[in-house]
């Protein structure tokens, strides 16, 4: 049975995953929460670099050195990297809404997350920001646990690498086949960088998800586990 890493977005846990993990029992599912989040809150958030390596040392550990890989947002930018660095670690992937076009630098977006992060800790907005990302409301409670555990330093960190991130032109030399993809009303930025990326790859195809958010894996949790079933099924 293949092994599948599923990589959550910032703020969140491999609790993202359950409708996934639900739906998809063809295969071994594994959702690990990513250093400064959930379970591993203790593990200190260094760099995506860092991420992609803690990752590609879980599957070492947990999946026979070898995985399939499904990302959103963050999960798909430690994605980028995982593949660019350890790119012996991972077979087919499913990656969405990962941001890969920016620049080195202090982002306006760190810098307005920054400004904010005193509201981090309104549980009030928190839950709404939950219920507008489509989160079901059974996982709620942990959306709000993790978004509000986070230390506003690191999470604005984190927010200024992901907009910095660039991916590597390394990645035309690799032969994994690739399933970018991104929601019709994501910012221009994420979809320019799904297009590049099946641009780049040999072994890479781009799909824009009609009506899809950034979250859409909760928006249209059907068909986000039907696509990913397929595309984990294909042998070519």
């Amino acid at each position: 049975m293949n092994s599948v890493v599923f990589l959550h977005g910032a703020g969140m846990g491999g609790w993202m995953w359950r409708p996934q993990i639900a739906a998809l029992r063809q295969f071994r599912c594994l959702a690990p929460d990513l250093p400064n989040h959930g379970t591993n809150i203790s593990l200190p958030w260094r760099s995506i670099r860092d991420s992609a390596q803690w990752v590609a040392e879980f599957i070492r550990q947990e999946a026979g050195g070898r995985a399939d890989i499904v990302g959103l947002s963050l999960g798909a930018v430690v994605g980028y990297e995982l593949l660019a660095a350890f790119p012996d670690s991972v077979d087919r992937m499913v990656l969405s809404g990962g941001m890969g076009l920016g620049k080195p630098g202090r982002t306006m977006v760190g810098r307005l997350t920054r400004a904010t992060m005193g509201l981090a800790s309104s549980r009030l907005l928190v839950r709404a920001t939950a219920a507008a990302m489509r989160i079901p409301a059974e996982d709620r409670a942990l959306a709000v646990r993790d978004m509000t555990r986070i230390a506003p330093a690191v999470l604005s960190d984190m927010v200024d690498q992901v907009m910095a991130y660039h991916v590597d032109d390394s990645l035309r030399l690799r032969p994994h086949r690739v399933l970018a993809m991104a929601g019709r009303f994501e910012a221009p930025s994420i979809k320019h960088t799904v297009r590049h990326l099946a641009e780049l790859m040999p072994n890479a195809k781009v799909v824009i998800v009609p009506k899809g958010l950034h979250t859409w894996n909760w928006q249209f949790p059907d068909l986000f586990s039907q696509t990913v079933a397929d595309w984990l099924s294909r042998d070519s």
